[in-house]
């Protein structure tokens, strides 16, 4: 295995490193850790002391990919899929294109049931509905927007005439939460557009929540209150494709 000749470096030319080692915060601990790790760490750290113009350009895509949201998890399996990388590779250099898969959802199809002594109450229809964030509104009425409370049937009687979502639609988000927006964290957001009636023949709404780790549903009585972080899901343009 050949070496470098670091070895024979100067001791000014070692203390000089070692104080900038120090200066970037790294410690005994990292550098015990570094005499330990893998062969294939060992080298990535090589390569970025000497200074190897590809390992490096790779290592500057970390603010980028961070921007764009990319995890751990993403990038490793964009290292481990090598027709990915080819097929990204094709993009790159301009000899092939992304298409945004269009998420389609069918509004008028019979919503799922939680259970099966409950019925569907309402249900509004609203064809085939291509999702986009940009698409929603999430409305808050009069009384919620002064951080006071309304009643659910109250809030129904509002929610009347207007475009609201329905649970078709929470039921694809969840079945895709990579398409729900990160600042619906922190509210409930509630699918008007579906009605519940349960054994009891008390009637119920779903809702959307982060919760820890993940998204789930639930579901509120109408004979409880609505506050200001629980908003409705209205459609904001027309984009039904097929009423």
């Amino acid at each position: 295995m050949s070496k470098g000749n670091l070895i024979r470096a100067p001791y000014s030319e070692i203390t000089a490193a070692i104080e900038l080692l120090d200066s970037l915060e790294v410690t005994p601990e990292h550098l015990a850790e570094l005499r330990k790790a893998s062969s294939w760490r060992k080298t990535i750290t090589s390569g970025v002391v000497s200074g190897d113009q590809y390992l490096l350009s790779l290592l500057g895509l970390e603010i980028s990919a961070k921007k764009a949201g990319f995890s751990n998890d993403d990038l490793s399996k964009l290292a481990g899929d090598d027709d990915l990388m080819k097929r990204l590779f094709q993009v790159v250099r301009g000899y092939a294109e992304v298409k945004e898969i269009e998420h389609l959802i069918d509004c008028d199809a019979d919503p799922f049931l939680p259970n099966s002594s409950w019925k569907v109450e309402e249900h509004r229809k609203g064809g085939f509905w291509k999702w986009n964030e940009n698409n929603v509104i999430l409305y808050l009425s009069e009384q919620q927007q002064k951080k006071k409370v309304i009643s659910g049937n109250d809030l129904r009687k509002e929610l009347t005439d207007k475009p609201v979502l329905n649970a078709n639609v929470l039921n694809y988000l969840l079945k895709n939460p990579h398409l729900i927006p990160e600042v619906w964290k922190g509210k409930f957001i509630f699918f008007w557009g579906t009605i519940y009636r349960d054994s009891d023949g008390i009637l119920s709404v779903r809702y959307l929540n982060w919760y820890g780790d993940r998204w789930y549903w639930s579901w509120v009585w109408l004979e409880n209150v609505w506050g200001e972080f629980c908003p409705a899901a209205l459609r904001a343009s027309s984009s039904v494709l097929n009423p």
